[in-house]
């Protein structure tokens, strides 16, 4: 049988998705901007841009329920940082459930190409 992790892993295991998560949402938030700025009315008649715009959506909603997991996971679990309780944990969760959307929304985008 094998031994647990060090201690160091579990960390970099929680805290790398911070700053991964954190960089995706601000692209995503970058490409929501680029579609909502200037110029909204002519981007938004193309359907690619509004599949691109719900797609970056819940790609920032996704990115950053992944970038704070360690924050909302129930204290007590081993997870570094933890702050959070069950109901945390079932918010994360369900939000989570909730943006695998946007992989629908990829093939859609795939399928208009």
């Amino acid at each position: 049988m094998s031994s647990p992790p060090p201690p160091w892993q579990f960390a970099c295991a929680a805290y790398i998705p911070l700053l991964t998560g954190n960089l995706s949402a601000l692209g995503s938030g970058i490409i929501i901007y680029s579609m909502i700025g200037p110029g909204r009315r002519e981007k938004l008649r193309k359907p690619r841009n509004r599949l691109l715009l719900a797609m970056s959506v819940y790609d920032m909603l996704y990115s950053l329920v992944k970038a704070w997991t360690f924050l909302l996971a129930p204290k007590g679990y081993g997870v570094p940082g933890a702050q959070g309780n069950m109901a945390t944990c079932r918010l994360q969760a369900f939000f989570i459930e909730f943006t695998h959307a946007t992989g629908a929304y990829n093939s859609l985008l795939s399928i208009y190409y």
